[in-house]
C-alpha cells in the first residue's frame, strides 16, 4: 500500500488525527472522550501512517522509545494519585484551577487532566509499540 495517495493521505490524516486527538483530549473532562480516545485516534493514525509510510515514519514521531513514553504515562498517574493529597483531599482527589483568559473569560482547569494525560501517554505508547513489533520493517 505504498502508493502515492497513500503517502500524501497519510501525511494530512496524521496531523488532522493529532488535532482531533487533542480535542478529545480536552473535551473528555466534561462529555465524552478522554485520554484513552484521544490515544486510540492518534494511534490510528500511527497505524495507517506505519502501513502506507513505513516503521521509520512512526518511530520519528516519537524521539524517545516507547517504553519511555509509557513509562512516563504510568508516573504522571502514580504522582496524580498522591498529588490529591497537596490540595487538601485524599489519594486521586480532584481539584480545579480557574483562569481568567481574554477571549474565553473564566475557564476552570480540572486536575484530572493530568490523568487522562497519563493514560493518553501510556495507551498511545502501547499501540505504537504494538504496531512496530507486529508490522516492523525486517
Amino acid at each position: 500500500m505504498n502508493t502515492l495517495i497513500s503517502r500524501i493521505a497519510a501525511r494530512v490524516i496524521t496531523p488532522l488525527a493529532v488535532v482531533l486527538g487533542v480535542l478529545l483530549y480536552l473535551r473528555g473532562h466534561f462529555t465524552l472522550g478522554g485520554g484513552f480516545l484521544a490515544a486510540v485516534v492518534i494511534g490510528i493514525a500511527a497505524v495507517f501512517r506505519h502501513i502506507t509510510i513505513g516503521a521509520k515514519s512512526v518511530e520519528r514521531l516519537l524521539d524517545r522509545g516507547t517504553g519511555d513514553v509509557v513509562g512516563a504515562g504510568i508516573l504522571l498517574m502514580i504522582l496524580y494519585g498522591f498529588a490529591g493529597y497537596l490540595w487538601g483531599g485524599g489519594f486521586f482527589a480532584s481539584a480545579e484551577l480557574h483562569l481568567r483568559l481574554p477571549v474565553l473569560g473564566e475557564v476552570a482547569v480540572p486536575s484530572t487532566l493530568l490523568f487522562e494525560l497519563g493514560i493518553a501517554l501510556t495507551v498511545l505508547g502501547i499501540v505504537v509499540a504494538v504496531i512496530h513489533e507486529l508490522g516492523g520493517e525486517r
